[in-house]
């Protein structure tokens, strides 16, 4: 089936006779001022507006996708709670060369290009000769780390312009601005996913291919220690998010719904979980996926205007239906999959998603209740600057 920006023509028909029935409602200046159970649009917020303007002459493609390989090919997104932003980074394979990093900064609602690419782009190896690390698909393994003030990248699949998978953890400081090289993973491939514990600061990683485990890393003395037995596993379906209150790394998609207790010592087994209510939303591919710290639930979207709530005492799933004065909803989700670019936003209480660089920003309030910005744990980096 044809398709335009990774969405097939059957997704872009529907969407746009939704988008003529609807009354646009633009985002206000505060995102604090949203309506509890209503979704807004940011206006002219796309992407693209600040991609990289390539010098003439120099090759950052090699099937001719450019920017639209940051999020078309299976790339993902984190979240900066130090300065609320939403953070895209992707590309690789033969979509995409640069390695520029993207912002959403929810509090002006404008994107910003927070670091240009190398240049030229590192292409079928591992480091440009300015350090910065080669373009990949970053799925649903890149974070923002609060205690490094960094936005990592854990393992490298499908790096421009080869296929091919390795397990270097880059991660830009956002204090230098300059990449650094940590401790390589223990297991990748694609289908891996990750999420960072915002009580501890520790990453935790499921990875695939090179061994089917879950593994912690410690930015703090950047140490990758394997927390669970290999399993014989490759999905690709799955986005990862924690429970900080209940103390568990949840990975949903494909479905099904897995759970790891990361209070637990030593190996940590791996449980499938058997939900109840409204779980269809299990059955989605890379769905987007992120935990609320004021409803304390998982909340989980895969297109359109209504949100999926988990609660993980009962196991039971609760649709969530936007309210009678919602007149948006938002663009489809992506072919490949939303990953980390539906996220939290704990300052605001509410969600951010981007679907495409060439579509609007959507922004969904849950509830009406006042966000807190979490505390940022200190770590201190140990590894050399590249």
């Amino acid at each position: 089936m044809l398709k335009i920006n990774g969405k097939t023509v059957l997704n872009i028909l529907v969407l746009s006779w939704a988008s003529l029935s609807a009354a646009y409602a633009a985002c206000p200046a505060d995102i604090n001022d949203l309506a509890a159970g209503t979704w807004c649009e940011v206006a002219n917020s796309h992407l693209k507006s600040v991609a990289y303007p390539w010098p003439a002459g120099v090759k950052y493609t090699d099937n001719g996708v450019g920017v639209d390989g940051v999020i078309d090919v299976w790339s993902g997104g984190a979240f900066d709670t130090k300065r609320g932003r939403l953070l895209v980074w992707g590309g690789g394979h033969f979509a995409y060369g640069g390695n520029e990093i993207y912002a959403f900064d929810v509090n002006t609602l404008k994107w910003l290009r927070v670091k240009d690419p190398s240049v030229p782009p590192a292409e079928n190896t591992t480091y440009a000769s300015d350090g910065g690390p080669v373009s990949r698909h970053t799925y649903d393994v890149i974070e923002y780390v609060p205690g490094l003030d960094s936005l990592c990248s854990f393992g490298v699949p499908s790096l421009y312009s080869q296929s091919g998978i390795q397990n270097n953890t880059d991660c830009f400081n956002f204090g230098t601005m300059r990449w650094e090289r940590k401790a390589d993973v223990l297991t990748m491939g694609y289908g891996s996913y990750s999420a960072v514990d915002p009580v501890t600061g520790r990453a935790w990683m499921f990875g695939s291919e090179t061994g089917c485990y879950l593994s912690e890393w410690n930015p703090t003395t950047n140490v990758w220690t394997q927390r669970s037995n290999k399993v014989s596993c490759y999905d690709n379906t799955k986005t990862a998010a924690i429970d900080a209150k209940k103390r568990k790394f949840i990975a949903i998609g494909g479905g099904e719904i897995y759970s790891w207790n990361i209070d637990s010592s030593g190996m940590i087994p791996w449980q499938s979980l058997s939900t109840t209510g409204a779980n269809g939303i299990e059955s989605a591919k890379n769905p987007g996926v992120d935990y609320d710290s004021v409803s304390d639930r998982i909340i989980a979207w895969n297109g359109g205007a209504n949100v999926y709530s988990l609660n993980l005492d009962t196991l039971s799933w609760t649709l969530i239906t936007p309210a009678s004065a919602n007149t948006v909803v938002p663009t489809a989700p992506n072919d490949t999959g939303t990953y980390g670019r539906f996220r939290y936003i704990p300052s605001k209480n509410a969600f951010v998603v981007v679907n495409s660089v060439n579509e609007n920003v959507f922004i969904y309030k849950l509830s009406s209740s006042p966000g807190v910005t979490p505390p940022q744990t200190p770590a201190k980096p140990n590894v050399a600057i590249r």
